[in-house]
């Protein structure tokens, strides 16, 4: 329900784009996939005591450098894939920039919320994907068009 009043207010740029509509499915997958992975790694280290939460900060940082080379393949590739169908450079750079974003951003996000859920004294298995999924959904939909505004100069 917050995406689509994203998606609509973006009528004129994806009627000038209109290959940017056919990859926001994987711009809302990258995050919610990257993002609940992150977070599965971290809550499965709380739970067997591999993770110390005294060492959360060097976790996530560990768990945002792995989201940055992930991303730069990620992004690579949807680069490629996106000029492929589209044949439009400006478009499939919107697409790579984005996953590389994405991927940084879920598992920073995916990284930090089990740590402070448990802060919380909230258990992070039980509601760590479900939230990671949705807050990355709609940051993922929101950047992906920011990106494209400010690559396409709309």
């Amino acid at each position: 329900m917050v995406i689509a009043p994203i998606i609509f207010a973006q009528e004129e740029l994806l009627a000038e784009v209109w290959i940017l509509t056919a990859f926001i499915p994987l711009v809302i997958a990258t995050g919610g996939n990257v993002g609940a992975q992150s977070a599965t790694v971290v809550i499965r280290g709380l739970a067997t005591g591999e993770v110390n939460p005294k060492r959360a900060l060097a976790i996530v940082s560990r768990e945002v450098g792995i989201g940055a080379i992930m991303g730069v393949a990620l992004g690579t590739v949807a680069l490629g894939m996106a000029y492929a169908f589209g044949r439009n450079l400006e478009a499939a750079a919107v697409v790579g920039m984005t996953l590389m974003g994405i991927s940084v951003m879920a598992t920073l996000v995916g990284g930090a919320l089990p740590f402070i859920f448990r802060l919380l004294k909230i258990d992070p298995a039980l509601v760590s994907a479900p939230f990671i999924t949705t807050v990355l959904d709609i940051f993922g939909v929101a950047l992906y068009f920011g990106i494209a505004r400010m690559v396409m100069g709309l």
